[in-house]
């Protein structure tokens, strides 16, 4: 009988224990949290749609974020090559950049070469709830104008800014084929 008391009390313990440790733990926010995502793209300058990602920055910088054309692999790209580091209000998510470093790197056979050039970007916005989608739902709409410094191997004047529009992926299938393009 007291084997069966003590272990009563030992399972019992161990219950109140296992419950106690599986305590819900809220990951905290990044600083520029409401304006990273998968974006689907569009330049109107090119007619190409692409994948478009803005994140934070490794160390979490307040009024910086990271765009890029990069895709999943991290290597491929969807447009022209480019990872810039942009200032950002994420009050009121806007953001630009101006000749910074492009800080991307291509890979051919397993050997990774940077492409070296510099960006700009300008009237950098993200709209919140801004496109209805086909699905119904609404999404944040993104858009900016960017500057490559090589801009003039694709035919444009030096001086030449593409306008890039997109909106925030949604996830379902219904929006996958849908491309925004500003209008």
């Amino acid at each position: 009988m007291k084997k069966i008391k003590l272990l009563s009390l030992v399972l019992t313990l161990t219950a109140i224990a296992g419950l106690s440790a599986c305590q819900e733990i809220e990951p905290g926010a990044t600083a520029v949290e409401s304006m990273c995502g998968e974006w689907v793209a569009y330049s109107p300058d090119f007619d190409l749609s692409f994948a478009l990602k803005t994140s934070n920055t490794s160390n979490n910088e307040a009024n910086k974020i990271i765009v890029t054309d990069r895709n999943a692999a991290g290597t491929n790209t969807g447009f022209w090559g480019f990872t810039v580091r942009a200032d950002c209000d994420a009050a009121a998510k806007t953001f630009a950049c101006t000749n910074v470093i492009n800080e991307y790197w291509t890979e051919t056979n397993g050997v990774y070469t940077p492409y070296e050039i510099k960006v700009t970007i300008r009237n950098g916005k993200i709209t919140e709830g801004a496109i209805e989608l086909p699905s119904g739902v609404k999404a944040d709409k993104i858009e900016f104008e960017i500057w490559f410094e090589d801009i003039e191997d694709a035919g444009a004047p030096a001086d030449y800014y593409c306008s890039i529009f997109g909106y925030r992926k949604s996830g379902f299938f219904e929006d996958d084929d849908f491309i925004y393009t500003g209008e």
